[in-house]
């Protein structure tokens, strides 16, 4: 299998600064296109996590909400083997207003993860 859109779907995820809704939709629709690649699409998304700056983090998550929400198939599954660490380290790492936000967006997980691995969200 080709690489080339695992590496669009980076491509493109580099470009996104802000909570812009057409490149959130764009990487989504990417992400359900690319479905045979989820894997690696999951491991790009959370790998660029890890690495942007603080400011840049929430549209990240936003992405990755969309790609649960709107593409479902594999991604919640594979998404939800690491979320309690990506959504902490992303907590750690932006301003209070974010965090609140980032709030919002953990309480419509309800019901997308297993509760043993949502419980721990909803505690911290």
């Amino acid at each position: 299998m080709s690489e080339e859109p695992v590496k669009e779907f980076a491509s493109n995820l580099a470009d996104l600064c802000l909570s812009s809704e057409p490149l959130i939709n764009m990487l989504t629709n990417l992400a359900g296109e690319y479905e045979a690649y989820a894997g690696k699409i999951v491991n790009v998304l959370e790998d660029h996590l890890t690495k942007i700056e603080a400011y840049r983090k929430l549209p990240a998550l936003y992405v990755m909400d969309s790609i649960i929400k709107n593409i479902r198939g594999l991604y919640p599954v594979l998404f939800e083997e690491n979320v309690v660490a990506t959504y902490m380290n992303v907590y750690r790492e932006v301003d209070l207003q974010t965090r609140f936000l980032m709030l919002l967006l953990r309480f419509s997980w309800s019901g997308i993860f297993s509760p043993e691995n949502s419980r721990p969200l909803m505690i911290r």
